[in-house]
C-alpha cells in the first residue's frame, strides 16, 4: 500500500497500521507492506533515555518498537511490512531479512550497505569514517506478525538528525543516498524497495509453506 504521495501525520498513519497489522494477525488479510512518507515527526522505541529526547517543537510520539529515537520526514521512505511470522517465531530471522530487502534494494545504485554485529540497520562503512547509518530498522511483534520496519533515507535534510543522538548511537552518525551521490527521490524508490520486499519476505518460508531447515540461516551476517 503506497501512501508516500503526500506526507502523512504519524498518529494517523499509527492508526491505519494497527489495523492492518490485526487483520493480518487475525488471517483475515494477506501479509502488506505499507510504504509511508511523514511530516516531520521523532519516535523513541522502548530503550529511549530520557535525556536522549528532543524538544518538542517537532512531534515526539512513543512507539512499541525495540531501539530508541529517530527521526521521520521528509526525503525519508518508511516501510512498514507486516507479516504473519511462521512458527516457532524466529524474530532474529525476520529482522535479517528486513535488513537485506535494504542492502538488496541500495546495491544497483552502487551502494554497499553492510550490518554491523550487534546493531540493527543498514550501514555504509568506509575507512577512516564514522559509521553511517542509511537505514534504521525497528521491529515489533504482536500475535505472530509483525509491525514497525525500516526508514531508508534517500534524500531527506539532517537538519533534525543533529538535534538528536540517532537510534542512541553516540559513536556513530546517519547517512542518506543523495549523500552517497545518487539522485534518487522516495517517488523513484518506491519500485526498488518493493522488489526487494518481493525478493525476501515473499518466500515460501515467510508465506509459511515449507520449515526451516536444521542449521540453516539463509541471512547470515
Amino acid at each position: 500500500m503506497d501512501l508516500t504521495g503526500q506526507l502523512q501525520d504519524y498518529r494517523t498513519l499509527d492508526k491505519l497500521h494497527k489495523q492492518i497489522h490485526g487483520e493480518v494477525a487475525a488471517g483475515t488479510r494477506e501479509n502488506t507492506a505499507l510504504l509511508v512518507q511523514y511530516s516531520p515527526t521523532f519516535t523513541v522505541g522502548r530503550n529511549t533515555k530520557p535525556e536522549d529526547v528532543p524538544n518538542k517543537d517537532v512531534p515526539v510520539i512513543e512507539v512499541n518498537r525495540g531501539g530508541s529515537v529517530t527521526w521521520h520526514g521528509p526525503g525519508q521512505l518508511v516501510c512498514y511490512p507486516i507479516v504473519k511470522l511462521p512458527q516457532p517465531l524466529d524474530v532474529i530471522r525476520f529482522i535479517r531479512a528486513v535488513e537485506q530487502v535494504v542492502i538488496d534494494t541500495l546495491e544497483p545504485y552502487g551502494i554497499q550497505a553492510q550490518r554491523i554485529k550487534g546493531r540493527a540497520g543498514a550501514w555504509v562503512l568506509k575507512p577512516g569514517e564514522i559509521d553511517k547509518k542509511i537505514a534504521a530498522i525497528g521491529i515489533h511483534t504482536a500475535r505472530g506478525a509483525s509491525m514497525h520496519g525500516f526508514a531508508l533515507n534517500v534524500n531527506p535534510t539532517f537538519s533534525d538528525f543533529a538535534r538528536i543522538i540517532p537510534c542512541g548511537l553516540a559513536d556513530a552518525w546517519v547517512t542518506s543516498m543523495s549523500e552517497q551521490g545518487c539522485s534518487e527521490t522516495v517517488a523513484s524508490m518506491r519500485e526498488p524497495v518493493i522488489a526487494g520486499l518481493q525478493r525476501n519476505l515473499d518466500t515460501p518460508y515467510f508465506r509459511g509453506e515449507e520449515n526451516e531447515r536444521e542449521g540453516e540461516d539463509v541471512y547470515t551476517s
